[in-house]
């Protein structure tokens, strides 16, 4: 089958719009919690497309002078020769309009760990959020998934140092991470602790019981079951 060469010439546009359309809209959608997507493709996207930027960010600081020098120097040339210069230069704003593109993915997405509860047919993991330029300090989320990890979205995030830099003798990152993870089999209650102490987060099959992002903390200790 053969395209119109019209729309042969428009495809390529296809995959630009639904990397910047993820990037800029969904992405952040979903760490902050108010859309539902697949938590390993933002994941993936996260961190590839996140190397890929601090690839085109260092590219374009070290092109942008000499770019900036050839231009100035296409304007003191005779006209005939100007035209060839300007050929070359003309696909030089691909780098910064790609960088543009993928921005989102300056703030990455970091897997801890998981817990799935198998009678909810539901799994929560466990991210670092953050800048990656800056990584010092970020957002601890607790990311909840449905349906085989289709529909996950952020229910909770705690403000705090990088798990990852903190001194740790375990292999695993639940133990590093300030929000742990508890599922109840008795009373049907997952509960996330800071520090695996106080309880920040806790709901059950059907609803949230506490939220201290939102909750106050009275009304927490009151629905918590004991």
């Amino acid at each position: 089958m053969q395209f119109p060469s019209w729309l042969s010439r428009c495809l390529w546009v296809i995959p630009i719009l639904v990397v910047t359309t993820y990037g800029w809209v969904l992405y952040p959608l979903l760490r902050d919690g108010y859309f539902a997507g697949p938590y390993l493709i933002a994941v993936f996207y996260s961190q590839f497309m996140g190397s890929i930027e601090l690839f085109l960010l260092l590219l374009n600081w070290y092109t942008f002078i000499p770019m900036a020098a050839i231009s100035l120097f296409c304007l003191t040339i005779p006209k005939r020769y100007r035209r060839s210069w300007q050929r070359r230069l003309r696909y030089w704003p691909i780098l910064p309009l790609t960088a543009f593109m993928l921005a989102p993915s300056l703030i990455t997405l970091q897997p801890g760990s998981a817990l799935e509860i198998q009678p909810w047919h539901q799994t929560y993991y466990t991210a670092f959020s953050t800048l990656r330029t800056d990584d010092n300090y970020g957002d601890e989320l607790l990311i909840q998934c449905r349906l085989s990890g289709l529909l996950c979205r952020s229910v909770y995030n705690y403000h705090t140092s990088n798990p990852f830099y903190r001194e740790n003798t375990s292999s695993t990152n639940s133990d590093f991470f300030a929000i742990h993870l508890a599922y109840g089999h008795e009373i049907d209650q997952l509960q996330v602790k800071l520090y695996g102490e106080e309880i920040v987060y806790a709901r059950s099959r059907d609803q949230e019981i506490c939220n201290m992002g939102s909750t106050p903390r009275q009304d927490c200790e009151r629905n918590l079951i004991p």
